[in-house]
């Protein structure tokens, strides 16, 4: 997105809880102020076709983090993702400095270069990447 392009992106985080949570905290999250409104979220808990129905319903994309976002990093960097969920968190702990909740600690690994670069391998990444440049 360029400056001055009269686009706007706002970030607000569900705190995960599962896909049905993240779409509902979507949808409560006044979207009709919004022309697009995309939602990423994990398909390892709480994604079903009700979730999926819930959110075409009221017009927002999901983004898929299969099996979780943890995976998804990963794969971007070239690490393996296979495993649990919880060994997944682990396995990333090391590239975001043992704090996946704090932002500033994706800079390192997570950069625009590694995301690029991944976007790739990793079809969601690509996504939304794509979503925020348009």
């Amino acid at each position: 997105m360029q400056r001055g392009s009269g686009l706007r992106v706002t970030v607000r985080c569900a705190h995960g809880k599962g896909a049905g949570h993240v779409v509902d905290y979507a949808i409560r999250q006044r979207i009709h102020q919004f022309d697009h409104v995309a939602a990423l979220l994990d398909t390892d808990a709480g994604w079903s076709a009700a979730v999926q129905k819930r959110a075409r319903e009221k017009r927002i994309q999901v983004l898929k983090s299969e099996p979780c976002f943890e995976a998804m990093l990963l794969r971007a960097i070239g690490q393996s993702a296979n495993g649990l969920t919880k060994d997944l968190k682990t396995r990333l702990s090391p590239f975001v400095q043992g704090d996946a909740l704090n932002p500033h600690n994706y800079a390192t690994h997570f950069g625009v270069d590694a995301l690029y670069a991944g976007r790739g391998i990793e079809p969601t990444l690509d996504e939304l990447l794509r979503l925020l440049a348009a």
